[in-house]
Protein backbone atom coordinates (compact mmCIF):
# COMPACT_ATOMS: atom_id res chain seq x y z
CA UNK A 1 0.00 0.00 0.00
CA UNK A 2 1.74 3.21 -0.84
CA UNK A 3 1.38 6.14 -3.32
CA UNK A 4 -2.08 7.11 -4.38
CA UNK A 5 -3.59 4.06 -2.60
CA UNK A 6 -1.72 5.02 0.67
CA UNK A 7 -3.37 8.50 -0.21
CA UNK A 8 -7.07 7.19 -0.60
CA UNK A 9 -6.72 5.07 2.13
CA UNK A 10 -5.79 7.49 4.99
CA UNK A 11 -8.33 10.02 3.74
CA UNK A 12 -10.78 7.57 4.36
CA UNK A 13 -9.47 7.15 7.41
CA UNK A 14 -9.81 10.92 8.38
CA UNK A 15 -13.48 10.80 7.42
CA UNK A 16 -14.53 8.05 10.13
CA UNK A 17 -16.20 8.24 13.18
CA UNK A 18 -13.38 6.21 15.40
CA UNK A 19 -16.27 6.09 17.89
CA UNK A 20 -17.99 3.09 15.99
CA UNK A 21 -16.94 0.09 17.47
CA UNK A 22 -15.53 -2.32 15.68
CA UNK A 23 -13.80 -0.05 13.12
CA UNK A 24 -12.02 2.13 15.97
CA UNK A 25 -10.60 -1.13 17.30
CA UNK A 26 -9.69 -2.36 14.31
CA UNK A 27 -7.21 0.08 12.71
CA UNK A 28 -4.55 -0.90 14.72
CA UNK A 29 -5.00 -4.70 13.78
CA UNK A 30 -4.93 -4.19 9.96
CA UNK A 31 -1.99 -2.14 10.60
CA UNK A 32 -0.23 -4.55 12.71
CA UNK A 33 -0.14 -7.10 10.29
CA UNK A 34 0.74 -4.95 6.98
CA UNK A 35 3.87 -3.00 8.93
CA UNK A 36 5.05 -6.45 9.87
CA UNK A 37 4.75 -8.09 6.29
CA UNK A 38 6.49 -4.56 4.95
CA UNK A 39 9.19 -5.49 7.33
CA UNK A 40 9.74 -9.24 6.83
CA UNK A 41 9.66 -8.53 3.05
CA UNK A 42 11.96 -5.92 2.79
CA UNK A 43 14.91 -6.91 5.94
CA UNK A 44 17.60 -8.60 5.72
CA UNK A 45 17.70 -11.57 9.27
CA UNK A 46 21.84 -11.55 8.37
CA UNK A 47 22.66 -7.84 8.58
CA UNK A 48 25.34 -7.28 11.00
CA UNK A 49 23.44 -4.32 12.68
CA UNK A 50 20.20 -5.82 12.81
CA UNK A 51 18.80 -2.67 14.61
CA UNK A 52 20.16 -0.32 12.50
CA UNK A 53 19.03 -2.37 9.56
CA UNK A 54 15.56 -2.57 11.11
CA UNK A 55 15.46 1.27 11.74
CA UNK A 56 15.75 1.59 8.02
CA UNK A 57 13.05 -0.61 6.37
CA UNK A 58 10.73 0.97 8.78
CA UNK A 59 11.63 4.32 7.90
CA UNK A 60 11.42 3.16 4.11
CA UNK A 61 7.54 2.11 4.50
CA UNK A 62 5.65 5.10 4.12
CA UNK A 63 2.78 4.62 6.29
CA UNK A 64 5.38 4.16 9.09
CA UNK A 65 8.00 7.84 7.75
CA UNK A 66 4.73 9.46 7.54
CA UNK A 67 3.40 8.34 11.49
CA UNK A 68 7.11 9.13 12.38
CA UNK A 69 6.66 12.73 11.15
CA UNK A 70 2.61 13.00 12.04
CA UNK A 71 2.92 12.09 15.74
CA UNK A 72 7.10 12.83 16.60
CA UNK A 73 7.48 9.27 16.83
CA UNK A 74 10.66 7.93 17.36
CA UNK A 75 11.09 4.50 15.43
CA UNK A 76 14.90 4.72 16.47
CA UNK A 77 14.14 4.84 20.59
CA UNK A 78 11.33 2.56 20.20
CA UNK A 79 13.30 -0.08 18.51
CA UNK A 80 16.42 -0.04 21.11
CA UNK A 81 13.50 0.42 23.39
CA UNK A 82 12.84 -3.26 22.71
CA UNK A 83 15.78 -4.15 21.69
CA UNK A 84 17.46 -3.39 24.55
CA UNK A 85 15.39 -2.45 27.68
CA UNK A 86 12.18 -4.00 26.92
CA UNK A 87 11.19 -5.04 30.41
CA UNK A 88 11.66 -1.62 31.89
CA UNK A 89 9.90 -0.08 29.56
CA UNK A 90 6.91 -1.96 29.62
CA UNK A 91 7.00 -2.21 33.24
CA UNK A 92 7.06 1.41 33.01
CA UNK A 93 4.04 1.94 31.41
CA UNK A 94 1.94 -0.78 32.47
CA UNK A 95 2.10 1.29 35.80
CA UNK A 96 0.13 4.12 34.52
CA UNK A 97 -2.70 1.49 34.66
CA UNK A 98 -4.97 1.33 37.06
CA UNK A 99 -5.68 -2.55 39.04
CA UNK A 100 -9.24 -2.75 36.91
CA UNK A 101 -7.55 -2.07 33.89
CA UNK A 102 -4.36 -4.57 34.66
CA UNK A 103 -6.93 -7.16 35.28
CA UNK A 104 -8.42 -7.07 31.46
CA UNK A 105 -4.89 -7.46 30.43
CA UNK A 106 -3.73 -10.47 32.39
CA UNK A 107 -6.79 -12.29 31.34
CA UNK A 108 -6.15 -11.19 27.53
CA UNK A 109 -2.66 -12.00 28.32
CA UNK A 110 -3.93 -16.00 29.43
CA UNK A 111 -5.79 -16.19 26.53
CA UNK A 112 -3.34 -15.65 24.46
CA UNK A 113 -1.04 -18.47 26.29
CA UNK A 114 -4.44 -20.70 26.33
CA UNK A 115 -4.53 -20.41 22.41
CA UNK A 116 -5.31 -23.34 20.76
CA UNK A 117 -8.24 -22.38 17.93
CA UNK A 118 -8.23 -19.13 16.25
CA UNK A 119 -12.14 -19.10 16.47
CA UNK A 120 -12.38 -19.62 19.77
CA UNK A 121 -10.06 -17.50 20.67
CA UNK A 122 -11.22 -14.28 18.65
CA UNK A 123 -14.38 -14.80 20.47
CA UNK A 124 -12.89 -14.64 24.01
CA UNK A 125 -10.88 -11.80 23.12
CA UNK A 126 -14.16 -9.71 21.78
CA UNK A 127 -16.14 -10.60 24.99
CA UNK A 128 -13.39 -8.99 26.61
CA UNK A 129 -13.77 -5.95 24.31
CA UNK A 130 -16.85 -5.67 25.24
CA UNK A 131 -17.03 -6.03 28.81
CA UNK A 132 -14.21 -2.94 28.34
CA UNK A 133 -17.10 -1.01 26.31
CA UNK A 134 -18.92 -1.25 29.12
CA UNK A 135 -16.90 -0.51 31.84
CA UNK A 136 -16.10 2.49 34.24
CA UNK A 137 -12.67 1.98 32.98
CA UNK A 138 -11.27 5.92 31.64
CA UNK A 139 -11.48 6.62 28.19
CA UNK A 140 -8.19 5.76 27.72
CA UNK A 141 -7.95 2.77 29.39
CA UNK A 142 -10.46 1.47 27.20
CA UNK A 143 -8.91 2.50 23.62
CA UNK A 144 -5.71 0.85 25.67
CA UNK A 145 -7.59 -2.57 26.11
CA UNK A 146 -9.38 -2.42 23.49
CA UNK A 147 -6.36 -1.85 21.08
CA UNK A 148 -4.76 -4.81 22.40
CA UNK A 149 -7.25 -7.14 21.97
CA UNK A 150 -7.40 -5.95 18.32
CA UNK A 151 -3.55 -6.43 18.03
CA UNK A 152 -3.85 -9.98 19.85
CA UNK A 153 -6.14 -11.26 17.51
CA UNK A 154 -4.53 -9.98 13.55
CA UNK A 155 -1.00 -10.99 15.65
CA UNK A 156 -2.72 -14.39 16.17
CA UNK A 157 -4.55 -14.54 12.59
CA UNK A 158 -0.79 -13.46 11.02
CA UNK A 159 1.61 -15.82 12.68
CA UNK A 160 -1.24 -19.08 13.06
CA UNK A 161 -3.09 -19.21 9.74
CA UNK A 162 -1.51 -21.20 7.14
CA UNK A 163 -3.45 -19.33 4.42
CA UNK A 164 -2.79 -15.81 5.25
CA UNK A 165 -1.15 -13.96 2.51
CA UNK A 166 1.80 -12.40 4.77
CA UNK A 167 2.64 -15.78 5.74
CA UNK A 168 4.99 -16.56 2.95
CA UNK A 169 8.14 -14.63 4.27
CA UNK A 170 8.18 -15.63 7.96
CA UNK A 171 8.28 -19.42 7.45
CA UNK A 172 11.83 -19.42 7.05
CA UNK A 173 11.82 -17.28 10.39
CA UNK A 174 9.73 -19.02 12.97
CA UNK A 175 8.11 -22.60 12.32
CA UNK A 176 3.95 -21.62 13.04
CA UNK A 177 3.98 -25.27 14.17
CA UNK A 178 6.13 -23.68 17.50
CA UNK A 179 3.67 -22.76 19.14
CA UNK A 180 5.11 -21.92 22.63
CA UNK A 181 7.08 -19.15 20.51
CA UNK A 182 4.55 -17.90 18.55
CA UNK A 183 2.33 -17.18 21.96
CA UNK A 184 4.99 -15.12 23.43
CA UNK A 185 4.98 -12.74 19.92
CA UNK A 186 1.40 -12.18 20.03
CA UNK A 187 1.37 -11.45 24.08
CA UNK A 188 4.37 -9.21 23.65
CA UNK A 189 2.27 -7.50 20.79
CA UNK A 190 -1.08 -6.93 21.90
CA UNK A 191 1.20 -5.04 24.97
CA UNK A 192 2.98 -3.36 23.17
CA UNK A 193 -0.58 -1.81 21.56
CA UNK A 194 -1.65 -1.11 25.20
CA UNK A 195 1.25 0.99 26.39
CA UNK A 196 1.78 2.15 23.28
CA UNK A 197 -1.76 3.75 23.37
CA UNK A 198 -1.05 5.01 26.86
CA UNK A 199 1.70 6.67 26.44
CA UNK A 200 0.36 8.76 22.99
CA UNK A 201 -2.50 9.84 25.56
CA UNK A 202 0.52 11.36 27.89
CA UNK A 203 2.23 12.78 25.06
CA UNK A 204 -0.91 14.33 23.99
CA UNK A 205 -2.62 15.44 27.06
CA UNK A 206 -5.45 13.19 26.15
CA UNK A 207 -7.97 11.45 28.89
CA UNK A 208 -11.16 11.57 27.06
CA UNK A 209 -12.55 11.83 23.63
CA UNK A 210 -11.86 10.39 20.38
CA UNK A 211 -8.78 8.76 18.86
CA UNK A 212 -7.52 9.97 15.80
CA UNK A 213 -6.72 7.61 12.77
CA UNK A 214 -2.71 9.00 13.10
CA UNK A 215 -2.63 7.60 16.55
CA UNK A 216 -4.47 4.60 15.65
CA UNK A 217 -2.14 3.57 13.08
CA UNK A 218 0.70 4.22 15.21
CA UNK A 219 0.00 1.84 17.60
CA UNK A 220 -0.72 -1.10 14.92
CA UNK A 221 3.41 0.10 14.03
CA UNK A 222 4.99 0.21 16.95
CA UNK A 223 3.38 -3.52 18.19
CA UNK A 224 4.63 -4.37 14.51
CA UNK A 225 7.90 -3.45 15.06
CA UNK A 226 7.63 -5.17 18.90
CA UNK A 227 6.29 -8.08 16.92
CA UNK A 228 9.07 -8.09 14.42
CA UNK A 229 12.04 -7.75 17.12
CA UNK A 230 10.85 -10.64 19.36
CA UNK A 231 10.86 -12.95 15.97
CA UNK A 232 14.11 -11.83 15.01
CA UNK A 233 14.99 -12.36 19.16
CA UNK A 234 13.63 -16.19 18.69
CA UNK A 235 15.53 -16.39 15.21
CA UNK A 236 18.78 -15.38 16.51
CA UNK A 237 18.60 -17.76 19.63
CA UNK A 238 17.64 -20.75 17.13
CA UNK A 239 20.24 -20.51 14.97
CA UNK A 240 23.11 -20.16 17.52
CA UNK A 241 21.52 -23.10 19.16
CA UNK A 242 21.61 -24.69 16.20
CA UNK A 243 25.59 -24.08 15.60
Amino acid sequence: MEGKDLTDFIQGLEKCDYRDGQLLYDIEGVFHNYCLHEIFEKINLEAEDIEKELYNIVMQIPIMKKISIVLDVDFAKIIGCYMHDRDKYIGKMKSKFSDDAMNYIVRGLYECEEYDNYEKFKEKLNSIRNNVIKSNLSEIEKYAICSACSVWMYSAHYWFNDSLLFKTETKALISDKDKEKIKDIVKSDGLSASISMIGLAIVAGVVSGPVGWAALVGIGAEAAVSSAITAIEIYNKDKKNKN
